[in-house]
């Protein structure tokens, strides 16, 4: 009995478009392969689960032909590492790592498959599995938020540590002048894409991109440290209970007994720091504007 008799439905299998379109130059047949596999065994078991597979694709001048610049590792690097974040710690510690699989032309294609921590060899954790394509799945989410422009309200809600990893992601993708497309291939056969382009890209540089925010304010408390060479003085704060550095503070009130060790002060500051649009932002740092001789400490 042959394979067609004893599973009718292959018999209305159609070959996919995908197959035999020749419109595009640019394919990669590891994906096509891939793809067709997972297809012929759906029609047989639709219950089957595959290995993941995660594929990378770089467009840009220097992936022509199929080339991969050295540093174009990095872009990998800082993709598992977003994954890891989406991930959180105690998920992120039961997957060993993401693994190269190998490099395809089209443009240039890196293929990745996640490596499980296994408690026993012969059985591996669906839930774990599920926990990895899910942070995948919000990766991608995430990278097709950027490429729609999203509004900044969009990624309000994301970690900072996750949103740091995207950062970094983007940043490499503009240093590199590359594209980054991704496709998912899930463990029941799903299949997810996103892609990053030059204006996602550009949505992340604004979405990243550090503002000055300044405002006066009156910090009082004790002095505990005076630093001559640096210009700068430390104090312990009074309501806060915790010490503040300030720095241009002129050497005439430094060593004209202006402020000393252990006295009390109230200091007129202008408090800077930087913050980008997701709300991460840079230290407090106070500049000396002056002594506010009217608010000083018990």
């Amino acid at each position: 009995m042959s394979l067609a008799d004893r599973y009718p439905r292959l018999r209305r299998r159609h070959v996919p478009d995908w197959v035999v379109n020749n419109d595009d130059d640019d394919s990669d047949l590891v994906q096509a392969a891939r793809q067709s596999l997972v297809g012929a065994i759906q029609d047989v078991t639709p219950s089957a689960r595959f290995p993941i597979h995660l594929d990378l694709r770089l467009i840009g001048p220097s992936t022509e032909g199929g080339r991969l610049p050295s540093n174009a590792l990095l872009i990998a690097d800082r993709f598992q590492s977003e994954v890891r974040e989406a991930l959180g710690s105690a998920a992120a510690a039961r997957i060993a790592d993401i693994d190269w699989q190998g490099v395809s032309e089209g443009s240039a294609i890196m293929h990745m498959v996640p490596r499980f921590v296994a408690t026993n060899p012969d059985h591996l954790d669906v839930a774990v599995v599920d926990e990895f394509e899910s942070a995948v799945a919000h990766v991608l989410k995430v990278h097709d938020a950027l490429e729609n422009e999203a509004d900044d309200s969009a990624f309000a809600e994301e970690r900072p540590d996750f949103l740091q990893q995207l950062r970094l992601l983007t940043s490499e993708l503009n240093d590199q002048n590359l594209d980054l497309q991704v496709i998912a291939a899930g463990s029941t056969g799903s299949r997810l894409n996103s892609t990053l382009s030059r204006r996602g890209r550009i949505r992340a540089k604004a979405l990243f991109e550090r503002s000055a925010v300044s405002s006066p304010q009156v910090l009082s408390g004790r002095v505990v440290s005076v630093d001559l060479e640096g210009n700068a003085i430390e104090m312990r704060v009074q309501k806060q209970r915790a010490k503040a550095k300030i720095v241009d503070v002129p050497s005439d009130v430094l060593v004209g007994g202006v402020v000393m060790v252990g006295q009390p002060v109230a200091v007129s500051v202008i408090t800077e720091h930087q913050a980008d649009q997701t709300g991460n932002r840079t230290a407090e740092k106070h500049v000396w504007v002056g002594i506010a001789a009217d608010k000083l400490p018990d």
